[in-house]
């Protein structure tokens, strides 16, 4: 199955969301499938089971691939070993314009590998991280990490976090950060 939806060129997105019995190991082999110049631009593998092993798949894909733009991979039991695989692909990638990693509870550090990824980040355009377990205090890392980098004010720019998450002044970071730097801010 994987190989043949891997040579198909006219495949642009691959929704797989919700299918926990695709585990990590049939993940990896599906992602790791796809060629580089495959077209590929959009993923969903959100509550897919995929673990790290999936996530480091995703990785690969993100820093080979030409086109993929989304990914979503949210509460996909990824730990923060897979999400520094994922971001190290991100970090390759030109393409990637929107993460979604929400529901991996990847705690404050988490929070800070992503704050250190994204002013190497030129195409992101919208992250969603609600819940990670990172707190306030990763909360305000991602936030000076979106304050601290010039962005390009006519392009539509979205962030997504949770309440409970961010607890009271890491949502009033992160509302801060994107007001003064045009993104659209989501929180629950």
């Amino acid at each position: 199955m994987a190989a043949g939806l891997a040579r198909n060129r006219a495949l642009r997105s691959l929704d797989l969301d919700k299918n926990d019995s695709i585990g990590p190991e049939a993940a990896a082999a599906l992602i790791d499938a796809f060629p580089a110049e495959h077209p590929i631009e959009i993923l969903y593998l959100s509550a897919c089971n995929i673990g790290d092993m999936g996530a480091a798949a995703v990785g690969r894909l993100a820093g080979r691939g030409k086109r993929l733009r989304f990914v979503s991979v949210r509460i996909d039991k990824i730990t923060l070993v897979g999400l520094g695989k994922i971001l190290e692909g991100v970090e390759a990638s030109r393409s990637i314009e929107a993460l979604h990693v929400g529901g991996n509870i990847v705690g404050l550090d988490g929070a800070k590998c992503i704050a250190a990824t994204i002013p190497k980040w030129e195409s992101l355009r919208e992250l969603q991280i609600h819940p990670l377990g990172m707190g306030p205090e990763g909360a305000w890392i991602i936030a000076q990490a979106i304050a601290q980098r010039r962005w390009n004010e006519d392009i539509p720019k979205r962030i997504y976090a949770s309440r409970s998450d961010c607890g009271e002044e890491g949502e009033k970071a992160l509302k801060e950060a994107a007001k003064n730097t045009g993104f659209t801010m989501d929180i629950w």
